[in-house]
């Protein structure tokens, strides 16, 4: 049986009305449907944020066979690079709006860092799967619309985060901004061990 034109239309539509509805209703900028598309996608943007001032680029990125971490690249020599993402969000206002309420999180820059803080510590104590990896990064997200890099940026230029053991680089990823047509970002400060 061949499908016209229009058949492929009305499918295509019913799939994503099927996915919009299926879709979280609070901070969902990053949000897709499969989870190892979504991480993958996370990474890719940081990437092409970072090409902006980055010497060399890590390549070759592909979802992690073995979980944690969830992808994994290669530096400029070959070696893996294990890259854990994480997001940074309130869960009580996304259980709040999936059912109904519409409420958002109004955060002060003491509670990111905080939060980012219990990040580091929380990726930093699970077992890596699949290595030796040369380096291992971690990605911190969020589409917290109060969570703006303007706002952000001077604190976590200037916070240093405690030493970690096995993360040797963390970044964290705001939003897309549209006056800079790009994810801003930033690579956070981490003491030495």
């Amino acid at each position: 049986m061949n499908n016209t034109g229009s058949d492929l239309i009305s499918t295509a539509l019913d799939l994503i009305q099927y996915h919009m509805t299926r879709c979280r209703k609070y901070a969902s900028h990053f949000e897709w449907f499969d989870k190892h598309i979504k991480e993958k996608g996370v990474v890719k943007e940081l990437f092409e944020s970072m090409q902006r001032e980055e010497k060399t680029m890590p390549n070759f990125l592909r979802a992690s066979s073995q979980d944690p971490p969830d992808c994994v690249a290669e530096d400029c020599h070959g070696n893996q690079i294990g890259i854990e993402v994480t997001e940074l969000v309130y869960e009580r206002a996304i259980r709040l709006n999936e059912k109904g309420e519409r409420v958002f999180r109004l955060w002060e820059p003491e509670e990111v860092v905080s939060d980012i803080e219990r990040i580091l510590r929380d990726k930093d104590s699970k077992v890596y799967k699949g290595g030796p990896y040369s380096q291992l990064w971690l990605i911190i997200y969020t589409a917290e619309g109060t969570i703006t890099h303007r706002e952000m940026l001077p604190l976590l230029e200037t916070h240093l985060f405690s030493p970690t053991k096995q993360i040797t680089d963390a970044f964290f990823l705001f939003s897309y901004d549209p006056r800079t047509q790009s994810y801003p970002y930033m690579r956070l400060k981490v003491a030495e061990k």
